[in-house]
């Protein structure tokens, strides 16, 4: 792929800039909010970067097979994951983990310390809980499924979510969560080129700074319900394009920017994680987590400094108003 025509600072500027400080809600290990949200976690979208790949697979967590260490440390089974073969030592990993019901999503960045015959131990080194945008606008806990399609192409129109894997040259990686109606997610054209719209966030830009700096990137994406998903691996870059973004226009709302992508590999795979797993059936017992409360929590913990995080802090802590902000911003700013 050709140099990227975007800058960071474009980027950010056609996003929004962010409020506060840029990584206000990160804490770098599992408190106690993150080990009971993992405990509960049901699928997860497991991301492996080392200077030469990028990949990424599903994988379907139980008591045995999924445990916490410590504060630090994680411990999962190959046999859970889609595609144990990913993993190797001494590389960046990145998950997404989605409990039954909930909206938001637990992001946690960090190594991959060791790789045995059966387990896989990662270290932690960011941990942070993500806005529930992209699972409102999937309708993700509605399994109302359309019966699986054959092709890339009509798959990728089909779908209402996709869980996209970047990283930085340094191998940070990270897993950005995307969901949309059908139709509105995901095109693949007839160059082959597969386009993502960009819609409102946390204004973070994670994925778009890492693909600017290093555009590999893995992706999965799939219509709730459906065992069948589509993975790509290819290259990708932030594009403006107005032809592009009129395409993904949802309720009038254009998005400022599309991700190009121009894959390397394309191929549909039936995922034993989605065939076996109960997530849907689950969702209406969902578990008492408090969203806002882990926000307010984790940005009380996270280590940043100055002014903005200082003023942050104290919003946080007045009665009511992180509750109520999300819910604002849930409501109001979807597209």
């Amino acid at each position: 792929m050709s140099a990227p025509t975007l800058s960071i600072d474009e980027v950010q500027s056609a996003v929004g800039r962010l409020a506060g400080a840029r990584d206000l809600k990160v804490i770098n290990y599992l408190d106690e909010h993150a080990q009971r949200w993992l405990m509960s976690t049901q699928i997860i979208f497991l991301s492996q970067v080392d200077g030469q790949s990028i990949d990424l697979t599903l994988a379907m967590p139980t008591k045995d097979t999924f445990q916490v260490v410590d504060q630090s440390h994680i411990a999962i089974a190959h046999q859970i994951m889609d595609e144990p073969h990913i993993l190797k030592d001494n590389s960046g990993f990145s998950l997404l983990c989605l409990v039954p019901g909930m909206n938001e999503t637990l992001r946690i960045n960090g190594s991959v310390q060791t790789v045995a015959d059966d387990t896989v131990t990662l270290e932690v080194q960011e941990c942070y809980l993500h806005c529930g945008k992209a699972l409102i606008r999937s309708d993700f806990w509605s399994n109302e499924s359309q019966p699986a399609l054959g092709e890339p192409a009509d798959l990728a129109s089909q779908s209402r979510f996709l869980a996209l894997a970047t990283s930085d040259k340094q191998s940070h990686a990270d897993i950005s969560p995307k969901g949309d109606p059908a139709d509105s997610l995901a095109y693949l054209d007839a160059n082959g080129i597969f386009w993502i719209p960009d819609r409102p966030g946390n204004r973070r830009i994670d994925s778009f700074r890492n693909m600017i700096e290093r555009p590999d990137v893995a992706l999965i994406a799939l219509d709730p319900g459906n065992t069948q998903v589509l993975k790509i691996i290819g290259q990708a870059a932030p594009d403006d394009n107005l032809q592009a973004r009129e395409m993904f226009a949802v309720e009038g709302k254009t998005p400022h920017l599309v991700t190009r992508i121009e894959p390397t590999t394309i191929k549909i795979l039936h995922s034993k994680t989605l065939a076996n797993t109960n997530l849907w059936q689950n969702a209406s017992n969902t578990p008492p987590f408090d969203a806002p409360e882990i926000f307010k929590t984790h940005v009380k913990l996270s280590k940043e400094r100055g002014i903005g995080a200082t003023m942050a802090r104290a919003a946080v802590s007045v009665p009511g108003m992180m509750s109520r902000g999300l819910k604002s911003d849930y409501e109001k700013n979807l597209y």
